[in-house]
């Protein structure tokens, strides 16, 4: 059970709170295996997984980006930004074998991770009021 006085002591006399994240470590290496998988299909395919959930000031980059950088010292990268939502967006994502084995495998990773943090914000929340409702209020979930 993840209590805020634990969160508190540990982050006090550690700077950090581990924490069970109860996928294994062959579960997420598999799941890397199936984004490594889905970076190697063609461009074209990759960049239909791309939308916004809010407003461009806001964020919300849903799906595959890639960032080339001109100029400066951040590397060029393909990364993606993975929520619930792509699945409603793109229905079509299981007639391509490789992109259906990697979104079901970040669902797995989010769906637990969200867990995971719900129940870290529900401990803060004990001692800050308010907090989770900041984080989850309804049907409008960033996370």
């Amino acid at each position: 059970m993840i209590s805020y006085e634990n969160i508190k002591t540990s982050i006090e006399e550690k700077n950090y709170i581990a924490l069970p994240f109860s996928l294994s470590r062959d579960e997420l290496v598999n799941a890397a295996e199936k984004f490594l998988n889905f970076l190697s299909l063609p461009q074209e395919t990759k960049e239909v997984f791309s939308f916004r959930i809010s407003a461009p000031r806001l964020g919300g980059d849903i799906g595959y980006k890639r960032r080339k950088q001109a100029i400066g010292d951040l590397d060029d990268k393909e990364y993606f930004h993975y929520h619930p939502r792509i699945q409603e967006k793109y229905p079509e994502m299981y007639e391509n074998k490789t992109v259906k084995e990697f979104l079901l495998a970040a669902d797995r990773i989010h769906s637990t991770a969200t867990q995971l943090m719900q129940e870290i914000i529900g401990a803060i929340d004990t001692a800050h009021p308010g907090v989770y409702e900041k984080f989850y209020c309804g049907s409008e979930i960033y996370a």
